[in-house]
């Protein structure tokens, strides 16, 4: 390669798809850019050398993915830039640099120059008798020797630049640096449109359900993950999802890391339904088949819905590019300043009478210097120089998210179990079967919440259907959020409208009534965030034992 380096070879699926270039005059240039590793990487890749492109057609990637209906969630993508240029995607804009620092405009005098009055007015008296005054001559100077720096202010805007691609294959009549607009700070930008992806939601009769297209920054030779967020359906059906690699060089990974232009998700949307339980009734046994779970045996696999182990935190990343300063040429700068004091008898003009000296200064500035030369032969460059402007640099980096999922619940006896007691020692409520109980189910998502749906369902399972794990009964309740805790949704065989679950008159004494619930369809652009959670209830007598039997008065 002409490095004299040791060149490490990567085994990745999309090396192959490398373009292969031959150097051009540009690469020569006087210097030592041929030899490069940049000039490597853009003209033979990386770990591969070849003659010509691989115009071979890619067959398209397949993947699936599952869903619920109604509920909020995120598509998420991998791909990979086998090209040789970065792309530079939305970045959000900071007016200030790495060491938090403004931009500099100049070296001068700090604040806004003063105007002074070196010369009184002049008095003409007139052949009328009239008088005739003349203005002062103002010159506008600064109060002060002293030289300090200019900064941008945090609230300017200012122009973002970046370094033209063109301006090295084509060195003359390109200009450097390219204008990507006017921002100010916390604006997102963008510099090229970012590597292009387009996507497509489909029934499977091929009726649309949602389009669109999202860019992403990926630098040369690297791996990304895009994303995009939907609302499901309402109604349970099976979709397709079809992602397509717009960008040159761009190339979508399918699950096994192939590399594809286009990538089609097979995706089933089902429906979390309810299966009310049925109203108790005080005739009811024990059925044959319930049995008395242990927790161990219940905890991961209560319900087909969520994932069978608990997820509570997803990463995940982006890329970013910096932006920095770029110094220019000194210019020459004169100013005005005053070398007597101030006349402490005029306040409105305190610089009245006051000599001064017209001094000149030599000012460094900066900003970018989007200076170039038309044509080889050219003795004098073209362009301009642009204070009050910077440019982002080529150096990507990588900005790494996180959501994090933690939930608690809580069952307690109906407010209408007067007989239920609390042992402050075990944190277990004690109470007779019959009764009806409550639940508070509460999440709190931290981390990246900007990239998060939240808690959208929750489920509860309960022991006298032993978890709809082995019986012909398979009942669950869905709640329903109020305020910010999940809760029962109103039962419709409570006298009172209750928000209950009733317990079956027969559970067993001196028992553990466990609940176990399971809370999900907490979207990020990383996957599903989920988690399982449980409390119990010793059960103790029955609703018959507080009921006493006597006459009433006549």
């Amino acid at each position: 390669c002409g490095t004299g380096e040791k060149a490490e070879i990567i085994s990745k699926p999309y090396l192959s798809l490398l373009t292969v270039y031959s150097p051009t005059e540009s690469d020569y240039w006087g210097d030592s850019r041929y030899n490069t590793n940049s000039c490597i990487i853009r003209c033979m890749g990386i770990g591969t050398v070849g003659t010509s492109e691989n115009t071979e057609e890619l067959p398209d990637g397949e993947d699936a993915a599952e869903y619920h209906t109604d509920t909020d969630v995120y598509t998420s993508f991998d791909f990979v830039n086998s090209g040789s240029t970065d792309y530079i995607g939305s970045t959000r804009f900071s007016i200030y640099n790495s060491d938090n620092e403004l931009p500099r405009l100049k070296d001068g005098p700090e604040g806004p120059a003063y105007l002074i009055k070196v010369n009184p007015p002049s008095v003409t008296h007139n052949p009328d008798g009239s008088v005739t005054v003349g203005a002062a001559t103002p010159i506008s100077g600064y109060p002060t020797d002293e030289i300090g720096i200019q900064y941008v202010k945090p609230t300017d805007t200012i122009r973002v630049f970046v370094e033209n691609p063109d301006y090295y294959t084509e060195p003359y009549g390109v200009a450097p640096y390219k204008e990507l607009g006017k921002y100010e700070d916390g604006d997102f930008i963008s510099a090229d449109g970012g590597a292009s992806i387009s996507y497509e939601i489909k029934t499977k009769s091929g009726a649309s359900i949602k389009q669109g297209s999202v860019s992403f920054s990926c630098p040369a030779g690297e791996e990304a993950m895009g994303w995009f967020d939907w609302h499901t359906p309402s109604r349970a059906q099976d979709i397709t999802i079809t992602l397509k690699a717009n960008s040159s060089g761009i190339y979508l990974l399918d699950k096994d890391g192939n590399s594809c232009k286009t990538l089609v998700i097979d995706a089933s949307i089902s429906k979390v339904e309810e299966k009310t339980p049925p109203d108790p009734k005080v005739t009811d046994t024990r059925p044959s088949w319930q049995k008395v779970y242990s927790s161990s045996s219940v905890a991961k696999n209560i319900s087909g819905y969520a994932p069978k182990n608990d997820v509570t935190e997803l990463s995940w990343y982006v890329w970013a590019y910096d932006w920095t300063q770029n110094k220019l040429d000194e210019k020459k700068s004169s100013f005005n300043y005053i070398t007597s004091s101030p006349n402490p008898n005029n306040i409105n003009n305190p610089y009245m009478g006051a000599s001064y000296e017209k001094v000149e200064y030599y000012a460094d500035q900066w900003g970018v210097d989007n200076r170039y030369y038309r044509r080889e032969t050219s003795t004098k460059p073209t362009g301009i120089t642009y204070t009050n402007a910077v440019i982002l640099s080529g150096e990507a980096h990588k900005v790494e998210y996180t959501v994090s999922l933690d939930a608690e619940m809580s069952i307690a006896p109906s407010q209408r179990c007067y007989t239920a007691t609390y042992s402050n020692s075990t944190g277990l409520y004690t109470m007779k079967s019959g009764y009806g109980i409550e639940i508070t189910m509460n999440s709190h998502i931290s981390g990246d919440t900007a990239f998060c749906t939240g808690a959208q369902i929750g489920n509860v399972l309960f022991p006298e259907f032993n978890y709809n794990r082995e019986s012909s009964a398979k009942y669950n309740r869905l709640l329903e959020k109020v305020g910010n805790d999940l809760v029962f949704k109103t039962n419709v065989y409570s006298t009172y409208g209750d928000r209950v679950h009733f317990l079956p008159i027969w559970y067993p004494d001196n028992k553990y009534y466990t609940v176990y619930a399971e809370v999900f369809d907490v979207w990020c652009p990383a996957g599903q965030l989920s988690m399982r959670l449980t409390d119990r209830i010793i059960i103790k007598g029955n609703v018959y034992d507080d009921w006493h039997v006597g006459p009433t008065k006549p």
